[in-house]
């Protein structure tokens, strides 16, 4: 009779994982000549940052900088600086941090046109003992708000008369306005234009 040894083998595996972490500028459409709130933002918690250093450009000809509105950390060494279109922020301390949400939000004042908001020259977060942690960036933009044109909608009962409102955000500047609007002619019937702003003719 034979004997048989048989071994049983347990295989371990450890899978590293890094954590990464996205920092974002935002995607703005506004008015002209307004005050806009451009935050530096991080996805998801950071913890144990000992320092960060952040650098974006954007076009003068749009954008006018106004300053730090707040999220600035109130401890350590922060600075900003701003120059030819080029916004730099970093910051350190002994004493590590936990970042979250918005990391400092900047203050501009939007003139006109399309500008990017994009991440240039050296950009980190580091942790407490000064090495790099996994960092993605993620690039804005500031631009106009595109004209935006709506028609209302509303139940009514069987011969009833109703109103349709037609209504416009971030008119500017116009010369001319063609409308066209279908209709089901078996369901509705055409009446007239009430409160007309413009003098259209149909």
């Amino acid at each position: 009779m034979k004997n048989y040894l048989i071994f049983s083998f347990i295989l371990f595996f450890t899978i590293s994982s890094f954590a990464q972490t996205t920092v974002s500028l935002p995607e703005i459409e506004t008015l002209e000549n307004t005050e806009i709130i451009v935050p530096i933002k991080v996805d998801n918690d950071v913890a144990n940052v000992g320092s960060f250093t952040f650098n974006f450009q954007y076009d003068t000809a749009v954008l006018d900088f106004a300053g730090v509105y707040e999220n600035a950390p109130s401890t350590g060494n922060f600075e900003l600086n701003h120059n030819n279109g080029v916004v730099s922020i970093g910051w350190f301390d002994i004493s590590p941090i936990t970042l979250s949400g918005s990391i400092v939000d900047l203050k501009f004042t939007y003139k006109t046109g399309s500008t990017n908001l994009d991440f240039v020259n050296a950009n980190e977060i580091t942790d407490a003992a000064g090495a790099a942690i996994n960092t993605v960036l993620d690039n804005g933009f500031v631009r106009e708000m595109p004209i935006q044109v709506a028609l209302g909608k509303k139940s009514v009962k069987k011969g009833e008369t109703v109103s349709i409102p037609l209504t416009v955000k971030n008119f500017k500047d116009v010369h001319s306005i063609t409308w066209f609007v279908n209709y089901d002619a078996s369901v509705v019937t055409f009446d007239s234009l009430a409160n007309d702003m413009v003098g259209f003719t149909y």
